[in-house]
């Protein structure tokens, strides 16, 4: 199977640094932008199918990247963001004033912290991007398949593949321009990413053992 993974182009709370969740914010400008350098790049690859969160920023990135391809996109309330709950809408500084302590250890525990009124990303995880996973790998294990999500749930879906530990999930990079080309093969996981604003690309692995009992994995680095 091979999965080719991008993020929603860069919103107006992404340029402030703003929680939003399952807000329904639009891409701004330079998103546009992003989501028009990703389509140019993606023009002559080959997706039998094409899914997207059904989150406004997602729908106006995906409409724009799959216009070469002609397809029906696919709208999955499974890829929508995580629900971040009472701290939706908010910056750093206004959780921390308005929920001393919260961000620290949200910070320390990503993962497993549960946002009030919303989701944790373990919950997540395990209800919702697990088991869409385990359905691409038995629906589409020879096909190709275009996802457009978002930042949290990148993440999730991307360590998921490689095996990562969940606190690793965690910390996969994962701006607004960037593109993952994942196959997902037997015994390896190939990885390859590319930057569209910067160009830049670069590759990674997981060598999945045949026991199970050991992973392997090659970090991303860029490409010379």
């Amino acid at each position: 199977m091979r999965l080719v993974l991008c993020r929603h182009g860069e919103t107006d709370y992404n340029v402030q640094r703003r929680l939003q969740g399952v807000m329904n914010t639009l891409i701004n400008k330079r998103g546009i932008s992003q989501a028009g350098l990703i389509s140019q790049k993606l023009k002559d690859e080959k997706f039998d199918f094409i899914f997207s969160s059904p989150l406004k920023r997602c729908v106006q990135t995906a409409k724009i990247i799959a216009k070469p391809h002609g397809g029906k996109i696919i709208y999955r309330d499974g890829l929508a963001e995580v629900n971040l709950g009472k701290y939706t809408g908010m910056d750093r500084h206004e959780i921390e004033v308005n929920f001393p302590g919260d961000w620290s250890r949200r910070v320390d525990s990503k993962y497993s912290f549960l946002h009030e009124a919303g989701e944790s990303y373990r919950e997540v995880d395990e209800k919702r991007v697990k088991p869409l996973l385990s359905e691409f790998r038995e629906k589409y294990s020879s096909r190709s398949i275009l996802v457009i999500t978002h930042a949290g749930i990148c993440r999730l879906l991307l360590g998921s593949m490689l095996g990562l530990h969940p606190q690793e999930k965690m910390e996969i990079e994962f701006p607004n321009d960037c593109i993952y080309y994942i196959d997902y093969l037997p015994h390896k996981t190939f990885v390859k990413y590319y930057l569209a604003e910067s160009k830049k690309d670069g590759t990674g692995y997981l060598h999945r053992l045949d026991d199970g009992k050991k992973m392997e994995f090659m970090k991303f680095k860029e490409q010379a």
